[in-house]
């Protein structure tokens, strides 16, 4: 895999993206022909226009809410240590320690000590990125096996930084590619939010399509299909280019919606895959 890559945008926020695609003008080549506004095909967009897309992105998506739930209540192997509240002896407390009292120690009273745990976090990169012949359906249930992980690892003991890949797609040896931060470490799962960018068609093709409809694209064959995504190649060959490309960081891991379908949505495939331990 020898792809140049010739533009890849992150983005720390939904709102930061959204504001920034606002203010842009349509690249020239995607004049009267974007596909992110197409009102045809609600199998493949998972919406019925742009605009319905949109609202679902910044009032969040309620649909599968109850679905993704179903899947968190099952038990997850946990290593993490709960920090409680532990008593301790002293001059001063909130209640006398009778024995020491009778004794008349100095440490007769009751109070509490917390002890700080450092916090281990990691940064996830999804990609929702798959091919045309994907049902929007088949996007959904791996978006909803990758919150499940997430709820998983973040329940381990770790905190969870998120990034979407909003489109990646190559041509002619070319990469273009957008990807969005949805969740922080400080951040806990909010999942109506998070619902749309993991799960929703529209997430790559609406909200993808218009990325690239604004980027600086020059390849006049893209507009042709807009090229094919990356995230559906190989992904031990995606993962390595990745990170021999500095897209992928250390303490950064990759994980796409074609990953998930080839591990049958088997947990514990796809994070040894990834290369996650919990």
């Amino acid at each position: 895999m020898n792809y140049k890559i010739e533009e890849y945008e992150r983005f720390n926020s939904i709102d930061e993206m959204m504001n920034i695609l606002k203010a842009r003008p349509v690249n020239k080549l995607f004049l009267d022909r974007q596909s992110s506004r197409n009102t045809s095909n609600r199998r493949f967009f998972g919406t019925k226009n742009y605009t319905e897309a949109i609202n679902l992105l910044a009032n969040g998506w309620e649909e599968p809410v109850e679905k993704i739930k179903t899947g968190m209540r099952k038990k997850v192997k946990s290593n993490v240590s709960i920090v409680k509240r532990r008593p301790v002896l002293g001059v001063s407390g909130f209640a006398p320690h009778i024995p020491n009292a009778i004794l008349g120690l100095p440490n007769f009273m009751i109070s509490t000590e917390r002890t700080k745990q450092k916090v281990k976090a990691l940064t996830i990169i999804y990609s929702p990125c798959v091919n045309a012949n994907w049902a929007a359906s088949e996007i959904l249930e791996c978006g909803i096996t990758m919150l499940n992980i997430i709820n998983d690892i973040e329940k381990s003991g770790y905190r969870i930084n998120l990034y979407i890949e909003a489109i990646t797609v190559v041509k002619n040896n070319k990469l273009f590619g957008s990807c969005v931060n949805v969740k922080n470490y400080r951040e806990h799962l909010d999942l109506r939010k998070l619902a749309l960018p993991l799960a929703h068609a529209s997430m790559s093709r609406r909200i993808g399509f218009e990325w690239l409809e604004k980027s600086y694209v020059q390849e006049e064959s893209i507009v042709n299909g807009y090229g094919r995504p990356i995230g559906n190649e190989d992904y031990n060959e995606v993962k390595e280019f990745y990170s021999s490309s500095n897209l992928l960081s250390n303490n950064e891991y990759y994980i796409s919606a074609q990953l998930i379908n080839s591990c049958n949505h088997n947990k514990e495939k796809i994070l040894e895959s990834a290369g996650i331990s919990i």
